[in-house]
């Protein structure tokens, strides 16, 4: 009786699992997309990326997604279509058998906005990829300006990853994503300046004085040291007391005294 029992069980787990899905395949083919849902979860932080502007990308010029059949609907070219937009990092398309087209669509986060001698401008995400300048959208990020060295297959292939770890355009980067991370730097520095001599500059938002970080060595030691100065100097003589602080050499801190 129980082997009898076990028998039915598995052709009825069988039978389920055949005829289910062509169930559901089939009525996927007849149920015409009737609503698109679209899930921006960052949109708070990043507003590169309108919902109008996803619907723009989908609906392709002779053909309109709101109607078509839901179970036509090639959710893997929608999300290639949708990944080669530079400010999407992450795209994920699925429909429903109610009708609706889902799209979750992430935004990339600028760590730092480059504005090179060209008069270009463009972001940089904590992962290296290129976003275009917007209109649309400012952020309040780090700022890096001067002679920053851009090779061209940077925005060829809107990344930084395969330039040399040299370049002082990675080395932006890098110092972007250390400050960006650090909640008194990210308050603190406002501006990166590449001077002539490929020397690194900061411009702080309180105090008026320049921060001569040099190269871009140790420049984790550097922080160190300024931040050290802001806590036992700085808060005890004035956060205007001095033109310049000169990170560059090792061992000490120079401060050039503002006259008055």
């Amino acid at each position: 009786m129980k082997r009898i029992l076990k028998i039915c069980v598995w052709i009825f787990i069988i039978t389920y699992l055949v005829l289910v899905p062509g169930f559901i395949v089939d009525r996927l083919e007849k149920t015409p997309c009737n609503s698109i849902g679209i899930s921006m979860p960052d949109s708070l932080t990043s507003r590169f990326v309108t919902k109008e502007d996803i619907l723009t990308i989908i609906n392709k010029r002779d053909e309109q997604i709101l109607g078509y059949p839901i179970g036509r609907l090639n959710t893997r070219e929608i999300e290639t279509r949708l990944a080669l937009h530079p400010a999407l990092k992450k795209v994920e398309v699925y429909k429903t058998i109610g009708g609706q087209l889902h799209i979750e669509a992430i935004q990339r986060v600028p760590v730092v906005r480059i504005m090179n001698s060209n008069g270009r401008s463009y972001y940089l995400d904590a992962e290296g990829a290129v976003v275009p300048f917007s209109m649309k959208f400012t952020p309040r990020v780090l700022v890096a300006s001067g002679y920053i060295n851009e090779p061209a297959e940077v925005m060829r292939e809107l990344t930084i990853k395969n330039i040399d770890a040299d370049n002082n355009l990675k080395q932006i980067h890098e110092l972007g994503c250390f400050i960006s991370s650090h909640e008194f730097w990210q308050a603190q520095i406002e501006q990166i300046y590449v001077n002539k001599k490929g020397e690194f500059e900061l411009v702080p938002r309180v105090g008026a004085h320049r921060i001569i970080l040099g190269s871009f060595e140790d420049y984790r030691v550097k922080f160190r040291k300024l931040y050290a100065l802001y806590e036992k100097g700085l808060n005890k003589v004035g956060w205007n007391r001095y033109e310049t602080i000169n990170l560059k050499f090792d061992g000490q801190i120079v401060c050039t005294k503002r006259t008055y």
